[in-house]
């Protein structure tokens, strides 16, 4: 938990907790005080919710599509973001350096309205959807539409990485459901890596290929490894590479921290 920053709890009722901390005592433990707030903009489940502690934002998604943007400071609504056809949505994250706002949406349980649309890109999703199991829009924390791009696999989960604008190129990171990984430009949606499902026997002792799809993906602090937690129990830490040197894979059973 990031110091003064309180914790959110989605609920199935769509109600959203907060309830904040405060240092105790010499050793700096938090103390919860035992009222939350309560914020109310979703009448569905809450899927999803990421707190961008350096725009000072929260985001949120409920299962019927609806993604609202929130004052971490205040702890006020600020706007909902734009959801065309309310597609879905399974997660949502943000950038710490554009706060623009990624959700990903589930293709599989919709049937795309077929009426004609002189939006573009609402025609490039509408296009040959059927291929694909999920898709992944960006917009601005102002709710502009930046862009979107098509999914064959599933996506379980989503992140950006964080690295100083300008002389680094971030990317938009998703892990799928057949354990691969990835990459997308975080300015244009443009691929730039597939990163493969790493075999599950590496490391590891009469595991399943059946569970190796990711559930969790984040990067490190300074956005030089990526880690990914699968259903296998395992967590991959990708070492970023140089032009003469691949970066390394290493894989550790997450059952062998505790």
């Amino acid at each position: 938990m990031i110091t003064g920053c309180p914790v959110f709890f989605g609920h199935l009722s769509g109600r959203i907790a907060v309830i904040r901390a405060r240092p105790e005592g010499s050793s700096g433990a938090c103390a919860f005080r035992p009222r939350a707030v309560e914020l109310r903009a979703h009448v569905a489940p809450i899927v999803s919710m990421y707190v961008c502690a350096a725009f000072g934002v929260v985001v949120s998604a409920s299962r019927d599509g609806r993604i609202v943007v929130w004052d971490l400071n205040t702890l006020s609504y600020v706007r909902t973001i734009p959801n065309r056809e309310m597609l879905a949505v399974t997660s949502v994250t943000a950038s710490e350096t554009l706060c623009d706002v990624a959700s990903v949406h589930d293709f599989t349980s919709y049937q795309m309205d077929r009426q004609s649309s002189s939006d573009d890109t609402e025609d490039y999703e509408k296009n040959g959807q059927y291929k694909f199991k999920s898709l992944i829009r960006v917009h601005t924390i102002n709710g502009t539409f930046v862009g979107s791009v098509k999914v064959v696999e599933k996506v379980n989960c989503v992140c950006y990485s964080n690295a100083p604008e300008g002389i680094s190129v971030n990317c938009i990171a998703v892990g799928l459901d057949t354990g691969a990984i990835r990459l997308f430009s975080s300015w244009d949606l443009r691929p730039v890596a597939y990163i493969a499902p790493v075999n599950p026997g590496i490391g590891l002792m009469s595991q399943s290929f059946t569970k190796i799809f990711a559930r969790s993906i984040t990067y490190s602090v300074d956005s030089q490894q990526l880690f990914a937690g699968r259903a296998d129990g395992a967590v991959i830490a990708w070492e970023s590479g140089t032009h003469t040197r691949p970066g390394s894979v290493r894989i550790l059973s997450a059952h062998a921290i505790f």
